[in-house]
């Protein structure tokens, strides 16, 4: 999970011209959530490109471990990513 927050700002760095990024980490006996959301120019994901190398590691890495990765975005109304690992 730490991998997909360090890739996650990293995309926000470079692509998003975000002024405000918040991130959230929620940790109980059932599950462990991971939030980042940002204020940047956002991106229709269903339309991302070929060399969208960075969101296929982080669904890959949630995948092997069994995690569940939602990125939610729209053009300029920034992103919203949210992995949800069930114990």
């Amino acid at each position: 999970i730490a991998l997909i927050a360090k890739q996650a700002i990293n995309n926000i760095e470079m692509h998003s011209n975000a002024t405000n990024v918040n991130a959230t980490w929620k940790c109980d006996n059932k599950s462990a959530v991971l939030e980042i959301s940002d204020d940047g120019t956002g991106f229709m994901p269903n339309q991302s490109s070929t060399n969208s190398y960075g969101i296929i590691g982080m669904h890959e890495r949630a995948s092997l471990i069994g995690a569940e990765l939602k990125i939610t975005s729209n053009s300029n109304q920034g992103t919203v990513l949210k992995c949800i690992l069930e114990t």
